[in-house]
């Protein structure tokens, strides 16, 4: 958790220095593993909303929701990048995780992060409707949805002692559970 602690804080701040407010939308955009999460983590962090972007959009879906979404910056992997729009790929809107990001940040004279003071009222992440009704939407979620199915969960089904859960229905926030209540999550990848 260390570690989780320090390279979300780190991304948070580089987030904060490519102009990442409260309320921005940031795209999400990585397999499931731990460099989601941490990608997750630091956007909430930064004060933004998360746009998790699946990894199997084909690439006009991806244009269309970005700028749909107006989303400025997208966190993704080297190998991803091509699939986004020109416009997403030069380092000011994509930064990718992996190799030796953390360290690179780390060298960098990035400011301190700052307490975006977010509320519960405050935009969490976007989620996409099926479609049903013609075009998928995007809805905007706030803080307040997780934090009462949060702390519902948690005292209907806590966690015992050395209890640990496997992660692979990666609703947006979801894989945050077992980790706000200091419990071991196992990724498993798509």
């Amino acid at each position: 958790y260390s570690e989780l602690k320090q390279e979300s804080d780190l991304l948070a701040r580089h987030l904060q220095r490519l102009g990442i407010t409260k309320g921005d939308i940031v795209g999400s955009y990585t397999p499931h593993r731990a460099e989601y999460i941490i990608a997750n983590l630091a956007i909430f962090k930064a004060g933004g909303a998360i746009f998790p972007l699946e990894t199997n959009y084909p690439a006009d879906l991806l244009a269309e929701l970005i700028q749909m979404a107006g989303i400025s910056v997208v966190l993704t992997m080297s190998s991803m990048k091509p699939m986004l729009p020109l416009s997403h790929q030069s380092d000011g809107h994509c930064f990718c995780l992996e190799g030796e990001w953390a360290q690179v940040l780390n060298e960098s004279d990035l400011p301190g992060l700052n307490d975006p003071q977010v509320g519960l009222s405050d935009r969490a992440y976007v989620t996409m409707t099926s479609g049903s009704t013609g075009r998928p939407k995007g809805v905007v979620n706030a803080h307040i949805g997780a934090t009462h199915n949060f702390l519902s969960r948690f005292d209907l089904t806590p966690y015992n002692p050395g209890e640990r859960e496997g992660l692979n229905v990666f609703f947006v926030w979801e894989c945050f559970r077992p980790i706000l209540q200091g419990a071991t999550a196992y990724i498993i990848p798509d």
